[in-house]
């Protein structure tokens, strides 16, 4: 990659950066703000909790958290004073909702459509507007549970008032889980692009993408537990399919992470977990798209695959951390996260809790922040130094003074070429020589004479880098070797063009460079009479000289000063 390329692959990973730390400063004020100010948003006696005095047809008090099989529940609506809503949310069920025997709506029908291979519409919000004429009405909604006994099935979060408040109150209780998971998948951005940005400088960074790809699936996962995309958008099927898929491919990038730590040489367990992963994953998907058994039935898979990756995680954690001499506070992180984890599931399978990722998601991004902080540290001593390493090999290699490759580079090339020289026939290798630089130097200073020496650079560039390397190989020499075979004709006509700048910088007038250029030139080409590339360069060479001869005759009739 040369420094043109350089500058515009950085200019556009800083633009990326910009963007990217727009984004999190956006994201970090929308959960300062929705945790502390957005109280004062929400509108609590616009709406009153209904969620009790709800029985079965036989009177019997019902249980809306543990709704199982075919059932209905029933109440009886109050005086309403104003025209009003019903809100509720509902997990894992079809609602069908009557108004005086009345069907008002059936949602396991409406929603059948968008379904995504699930038994019903996962978690979604129902919002039945009641007017002041449905007072003393009652109210039955038939419930059927296509998962038989599984008690994580229920109503909740159900109100009677305003639907705006009510939504409004919901939302501003969801944000900052929503807004903390959106801050934890930039973050995961972030370190995937630098594990792009600095790849060329530590060709182990495996460990920087693993975190950031852990972060990005988690933070996924995270959001769309939030539930809060389900309230906004709807779509709750593909969300819910989003959720589960995202949920088994957790593990594996933080195993990864953990394991290239360790710098671990066994394959067994890398292939253990990625080759569960992967036929957890397959036997899910295969079995919900063919109607066997959709994810939701299949939840347990993603929890022993997570289980599974964790455990050899924990392992991989802890022979990093007592390499570490047990400083390393990551594997006290993970910990951290695992417990965090644990809590979450028995949160969900107490279903004390409706969103899934709580504990977890500020424990990801408490841990995720830190050990990216402690890697990149690591990265960027280790880019230091490199970039020190290319700026020396740079300078060794390349003319401070006109941005050329120097003779260390020109020799090194030639004994390349000179190792399979069959590969380079036709190559042409052009040598140019700037006459009069003595007589500048001399009567107008040395500064004049490398003014003149970066000028000819240029015009040589101008004409000659497009088919070739650049070199300046001695005080007032250059040379360029093309990187394709080159005919007599387009060599000629290269040739022609260089000749005609040259003329016509000469006949302009420039008070700044009160000097003319002339410049010797000759040339041959790899496989011709000379048995090697160096050989190829001596007789161009020698060619140029001439040329450089017949110069001076030229300049003796003109200025006999310049001739020297």
């Amino acid at each position: 990659m040369d420094k043109t390329e350089k500058r515009k692959h950085f200019s556009i990973m800083k633009i990326l950066y910009i963007v990217y730390l727009f984004l999190l400063a956006v994201t970090v004020a929308a959960v300062v703000f929705s945790a502390t100010a957005g109280k004062s948003y929400t509108e609590p006696e616009r709406y009153l909790p209904y969620d009790s005095g709800w029985t079965d047809e036989s009177g019997t008090p019902a249980d809306l958290e543990k709704l199982t099989g075919t059932t209905a529940i029933v109440k009886r609506l109050p005086v309403i004073e104003q025209d009003c809503e019903l809100f509720f949310r509902v997990k894992n069920l079809n609602v069908a909702v009557y108004k005086d025997n009345i069907l008002y709506k059936d949602y396991g029908e409406a929603y059948s459509s968008m379904n995504a291979g699930y038994k019903c519409p996962g978690t979604y919000f129902v919002m039945i507007p009641l007017y002041r004429e449905d007072s003393g009405s009652e109210l039955r909604i038939t419930i059927e549970n296509p998962y038989q006994n599984d008690s994580s099935c229920n109503i909740k979060s159900m109100y009677l008032g305003q639907g705006y408040a009510i939504i409004r109150a919901k939302v501003f209780e969801m944000l900052p889980g929503f807004c903390t998971s959106v801050l934890i998948i930039l973050i995961g951005g972030i370190l995937g692009l630098l594990s792009v940005t600095l790849k060329k400088y530590n060709r182990s960074n495996s460990s920087l993408l693993s975190l950031g790809l852990f972060a990005f699936v988690i933070g996924i996962w995270s959001a769309t537990e939030t539930k809060l995309l389900h309230l906004l958008i709807g779509y709750t099927s593909i969300i819910h399919l989003v959720t589960s898929l995202s949920l088994i491919l957790i593990a594996v990038p933080i195993f990864l992470f953990f394991r290239a730590r360790k710098e671990a040489t066994d394959k067994i367990s890398a292939i253990l977990v990625s080759v569960l992963t992967v036929i957890g994953f397959l036997i899910s998907v295969i079995m919900h798209f063919t109607g066997i058994r959709d994810l939701h039935e299949n939840i347990t898979i993603a929890h022993i695959v997570i289980i599974t990756g964790c455990l050899f995680t924990l392992y991989y954690a802890f022979q990093a951390f007592r390499k570490s001499h047990f400083r390393d506070f990551a594997f006290w992180g993970l910990l951290i996260i695992a417990v965090f984890s644990i809590v979450d599931i028995v949160l969900y399978y107490k279903q004390i809790t409706t969103d899934n990722s709580t504990f977890v998601r500020f424990g990801v991004l408490g841990y995720v922040t830190l050990l990216a902080a402690q890697l990149l540290e690591g990265y960027v001593r280790t880019y230091s130094e490199n970039v020190k390493a290319d700026m020396l090999l740079q300078m060794a290699y390349s003319d401070v003074l006109t941005g050329f490759y120097n003779r260390n580079s020109f020799i090194s090339d030639i004994k390349e070429i000179d190792r399979s020289l069959g590969g380079h026939k036709g190559r042409a290798v052009l040598v140019f020589d700037l006459n009069c630089l003595k007589y500048i130097n001399d009567t107008m200073g040395h500064t004049m004479g490398d003014t003149a020496l970066k000028e000819a650079a240029g015009y040589i560039k101008q004409s000659f880098s497009s088919i070739g390397k650049c070199y300046r190989i001695g005080g007032d020499e250059y040379t360029v070797i093309s990187d394709k075979a080159l005919s007599e004709p387009e060599l000629d006509g290269l040739y022609q063009g260089f000749q005609a700048h040259i003329l016509n910088r000469n006949n302009a007038p420039h008070d700044d460079r009160p000097y003319p250029l002339y410049i010797a030139f000759g040339y041959d080409v790899i496989g011709g009479s000379a048995e090697s590339a160096m050989d190829t360069f001596n007789s161009a060479d020698a060619k140029m000289y001439e040329n450089k001869q017949k110069l001076k005759e030229i300049l003796k009739s003109e200025n006999a000063a310049y001739v020297r």
